[in-house]
Formats: structure tokens, C-alpha cells, sequence
């Protein structure tokens, strides 16, 4: 069994159980990170790195949503409700300014944001109608590089393994079918592009044009962002100038591959997702919704830390060398 899901399972739920039973349970929000639906498997990549899940395995998730008595919703409806538990009038304030949705819930709803991240064709023709046999909607992040009047195959330079390079992307036909429907878009850079290693203009530039293109294709404001591979967490100095860059281009959050749910007050431009895979069965699933799997966030957190300092001693080794 793998390690995630044995302590999630077998440790950290059982705690929650309690814990739940003794004191009162803070309001957050499931933000699930989806990448490709289809059966499609990348030879050589763990459970935890997948980024596949199967048709049979998202309508499966989604009838799991609805029978938990959860409401699958865009990011910006979900933050927004989100922000009716702020315990700060000052959070409270900024977060409603930061969202922006075409949804609203109701203060006792119990709202899942589901969200995609590439623009893969697959969620047009697979998951959007099993979303919308309950109801449901998401936001989808945009590649637009790879986003075209005829279907293009995303392939970005430099993708790791377990990215599903190959795949066709969504058209702007399809896009704007979509949006009709419900769908929200965000960005997700122009060419799925590894921020950290460029510089602050050329970042601005993946930023600014992305958003563009996607608002004058929609004739709709976009004000949502994901962030292209792991998050450097670890680089403060380089994550608190991504937050000015993304407010300056005019986004109101940022959902990154931190692991964890959503909480009142959390910063709006470093969000943290539940990454989803066809690994993710019945018991997995629920206890990702109900916060059994947030002790993840810790462990990465250290990991990248020393993974961060790792790399500075051998650059200084290196340098004296």
C-alpha cells in the first residue's frame, strides 16, 4: 500500500473522526486538481504523480460528490463562499474583491471547486456531460499556446513524465461552447512554462498574454491562475514577487499543486488542491474531501526546504571548488 494513502487512511482519519466529535470543524473549501480524463497511463510514474484518471473513475468521483451531498462549482463561486467564513472583516473584504463568478451558493451550501488544469479536449468530450448530470461545473486552465481554432497536442518543451504530453487540447469553438454552459477559464501561462526559471519580464509576458488571449476569444474577464508545475513554496523571495506580477496583470488568485483544502484566510494567490487520479478509489476520495489528506502539506513543505538548501550547499561546494 502506498505511504500517502496508509497514514491518510489509517492514521490522520480516525484523528479527525475524533477530534471532529470534540470540537467545532472550521468551514473550508476541496479545490480538486484534475488533469486528463481518460484511460491513458504513463508508464513508470507513481500513484501520487499520476495526473490520468479514467472516464469510469471521474463519474465514479462525481456520483460520489453528489451522494456526500457536496455541489461541484467554478474556483471564483467557491472562494466567494469561502469568504462568508472569514473570521477577519479585513480577509473577508479582500477575498470577495479577489473572486469573481457567474454562481452563487448559499452560505450552509457545501461547495467541491473543480478545476482542470492544460485545456485536454478529453474534458469536452468525457467529463462535462457526467458534471452535468448533477449539476456541476469547474474552472478549466488554459495552455494557450496550445489552444487553437482546430485541435492542437500539447507539448511543452519541457514537461516532466508524467505530464500526458501528446494530447489534443480543446478548440476555441469548443472553449466558447463551454463558457456558455457555465464553465470558467483561467489561465495557465501561454506555453506551460517553468516561471521560476525566467526572468520577471518574460514571467509578466507568460502572465499578460495569456489572460489576454483568453478574454478576447470570451469577451469575459478572467481573473483565475494556475500555476504550471510544483510550486516553489521554499522561495519566498520569488513567490511573494509572483504575487505582485499576478495582481499587477489583474488575477485574483492562484491555485498551485500544494496540497490541502482551502481555508478562510488562506493567501488567495498561493492555493492549495487535492491532486485527483484513477488511484484515488472510494475511500481515498472521501478522505481528501474531508481533510485527511492536508497533513500532506507539512511533509511537502520540509521536503522542498531541504530539497532548497540541498541545492544551495552545491552551489556553494561547487563555487569554491
Amino acid at each position: 500500500m502506498r505511504l500517502d494513502r496508509l497514514v491518510t487512511l489509517n492514521i490522520v482519519s480516525p484523528l479527525r473522526q475524533i477530534i471532529r466529535g470534540q470540537h467545532s470543524v472550521q468551514k473550508c473549501l476541496p479545490i480538486l486538481m484534475y488533469h486528463s480524463i481518460s484511460d491513458r497511463r504513463i508508464a513508470n510514474v507513481s500513484p501520487y504523480y499520476r495526473v490520468d484518471t479514467s472516464p469510469e473513475r471521474f463519474s465514479r468521483h462525481m456520483e460520489l460528490l453528489s451522494t456526500q451531498g457536496f455541489h461541484g462549482v467554478t474556483l471564483s463561486a467557491g472562494l466567494e463562499w469561502l469568504s462568508s467564513h472569514s473570521e477577519s472583516s479585513t480577509s473577508n473584504s479582500e477575498l470577495k474583491q479577489r473572486a469573481f463568478s457567474r454562481q452563487t451558493l448559499a452560505v450552509n451550501a457545501n461547495p467541491v471547486a473543480i478545476t482542470f488544469d492544460d485545456g485536454f479536449q478529453d474534458f469536452y468530450t468525457e467529463a462535462f456531460s457526467v458534471m452535468q448530470r448533477y449539476s456541476f461545473s469547474a474552472t478549466m486552465f488554459l495552455p494557450t499556446a496550445f489552444i487553437s481554432d482546430t485541435p492542437r497536442l500539447f507539448s511543452p518543451k519541457d514537461g516532466p513524465t508524467n505530464i500526458s504530453s501528446g494530447l489534443q487540447c480543446l478548440t476555441w469553438g469548443e472553449i466558447k461552447k463551454l463558457h456558455h454552459a457555465g464553465v470558467e477559464f483561467g489561465a495557465h501561462t501561454v506555453n506551460h512554462a517553468r516561471l521560476i526559471e525566467l526572468r520577471a519580464s518574460q514571467i509578466e509576458s507568460e502572465l499578460r498574454n495569456s489572460k489576454h488571449d483568453i478574454e478576447e476569444h470570451l469577451q469575459a474577464p478572467v481573473r483565475t491562475f494556475a500555476y504550471p508545475y510544483a510550486f516553489p513554496e521554499a522561495e519566498k523571495s520569488f513567490v511573494q514577487d509572483l504575487s505582485g506580477l499576478l495582481s499587477k496583470t489583474g488575477y485574483k488568485c492562484c491555485v498551485t499543486t500544494r496540497v490541502g483544502r482551502a481555508k478562510p484566510g488562506d493567501d488567495p494567490m498561493q492555493l492549495g488542491r487535492l491532486p485527483m487520479n484513477s488511484c484515488d478509489d472510494d475511500a481515498l476520495f472521501l478522505a481528501k474531501l474531508q481533510g485527511g489528506y492536508d497533513w500532506l502539506a507539512g511533509s511537502q513543505r520540509i521536503l522542498k526546504k531541504a530539497k532548497g538548501l540541498f541545492k544551495k550547499r552545491t552551489a556553494s561546494a561547487n563555487a569554491q571548488i
